[in-house]
């Protein structure tokens, strides 16, 4: 309650005009008009209490208005006069959070986690909870691009942190189980998805999730590794041991190769299974013409036993295959890249350059009767997953239209475009926006240049 004591004649009428400011809304001249009259009285309890809730009052109205640094001050002014006022405490608290909130979305999480760090230190035992919440979202957002740059170790130590801020973070759990699995470590990223699972049954994909890593926890039992420097290939012992050798070997090659050509190299190593069919089919449940797939690791499957001389040629194309859909994922983690880009720019690097001229030469003829049968599919009109389609004659003519067409596209604008293509969609342009900044034309534009190419 505001105190309206009078002690004197000009005190009165400094204190009574600073009331009347004050109910008009007019901060700054209350302010000046409480603080002169304690001025003249100081150390007066009553003109303390009226000067501390006009800079109260004016610090609300500033942080309504979205100028949190300004009513920090205020607030903070307030406090001074009156240190153990609960109301004050509350204020700044809310003033603290709400500015880190802002903080956190304009992208200063460095910012935000300092204010919300403070407004800890002012609220009140029922608010801490909720300021918990809001730093462990913060750490999450920080992962998140430690994890876009691949940090891997600060984005998991900040993980870490967020869960152990608020233990049911979904987020902060299924992005910790994703950095787990693409690390080989399966069970551990299993207990996430469990845990997330437990706070969340409804988060979309997560039971497919947890089902195909009890699937992989099963058909792996037992499975032995090898590594070097930049792969891991897990196996099914004596039964693909010359497979895992050969296969690091292939891999390696194919680690300096596409680091020459695509000018990178991923931050963390990259885990290789190789299944018997019968387990490939059992884990990934892919459609039969798979003949390898990346969902964070790379799986192929292979008959058990010594190499063939054309096991070993087919060995080598899929892995760099599927090597090259690893290498577009860590160049553009978030990004949605479409079926026939990912596939065409794999198939690209995955025979050595002969063979490929070869393909591309018998690709040609093929597209260029559809061209002169106005035949000819747009990238553009394709699935955006071939993994979704089930015809096989469908499955084969969307594979040499992307094949085609990125062979066209690497020949008439060389790979620097694919690689600002890239770089583009990495840093959140839509696909088709990215192909029309990158190449000065649409998608639909570039079609038609290459049916023309083909005629």
């Amino acid at each position: 309650m505001i105190a309206a004591v009078v002690y004197a004649a000009t005190v009165q009428e400094q204190n009574q005009t600073g009331l009347n400011h004050l109910e008009a809304g007019r901060y700054a001249e209350a302010v000046a008009a409480f603080d002169a009259a304690r001025r003249q009285l100081p150390g007066n309890d009553a003109l303390e209490q009226n000067l501390s809730y006009a800079y109260n009052a004016w610090g609300v109205s500033l942080s309504e208005a979205g100028r949190f640094r300004e009513a920090l001050e205020k607030l903070e002014a307030a406090r001074r006069l009156r240190p153990e006022d609960p109301l004050l405490k509350t204020n700044l608290t809310t003033v603290l959070v709400n500015w880190g909130t802002q903080m956190a979305n304009q992208g200063d999480l460095t910012e935000a986690d300092r204010l919300l760090n403070q407004a800890t230190q002012t609220a009140a035992p029922a608010a801490q909870d909720e300021i918990r919440k809001r730093r462990s979202q913060v750490a999450f957002q920080r992962a998140q691009r430690e994890r876009e740059r691949n940090e891997t170790t600060r984005a998991r130590r900040n993980l870490e942190e967020a869960l152990e801020l608020d233990p049911r973070n979904v987020h902060a759990l299924l992005e910790l189980a994703d950095l787990f699995y693409q690390q080989g470590d399966t069970l551990t990223a299993l207990d996430h998805w469990l845990a997330a699972d437990q706070i969340d049954p409804q988060v979309p994909g997560l039971a497919d999730r947890i089902e195909r890593a009890f699937r992989e926890a099963e058909s792996e039992a037992g499975f032995e590794s090898r590594s070097n420097r930049h792969f891991t290939v897990s196996y099914e012992g004596e039964v693909n041991d010359q497979a895992a050798e050969k296969a690091l070997a292939i891999l390696e090659e194919a680690y300096i190769l596409l680091a020459r050509e695509l000018r990178y190299r991923p931050e963390r190593k990259i885990n290789v299974v190789i299944y018997t069919h019968e387990q490939f089919a059992t884990v990934t449940i892919s459609p039969h013409w798979t003949g390898g797939l990346y969902d964070g690791k790379i799986r192929i499957p292979l008959p058990g036993g010594p190499l063939a001389a054309n096991q070993e040629e087919r060995l080598r194309a899929v892995l760099i295959h599927e090597y090259v859909h690893a290498l577009v994922h860590a160049m553009a983690p978030r990004a949605e890249v479409p079926s026939w880009f990912n596939e065409g720019l794999a198939m690209y690097y995955e025979l050595p350059e002969a063979e490929q001229r070869r393909r591309a030469a018998a690709d040609r003829n093929l597209l260029a009767e559809l061209a002169e049968d106005d035949a000819l599919p747009a990238v553009h009109t394709l699935p955006t997953q071939f993994a979704a389609m089930r015809d096989q004659a469908a499955v084969e003519q969307a594979y040499r239209v992307s094949r085609g067409f990125v062979h066209w596209l690497m020949d008439r604008y060389r790979t620097p475009k694919i690689l600002e293509l890239l770089r583009e969609v990495a840093d959140g342009a839509e696909f088709n926006h990215a192909v029309e900044k990158t190449y000065n034309r649409t998608l639909a534009e570039l079609h038609e240049d290459w049916r023309a190419s083909l005629l």
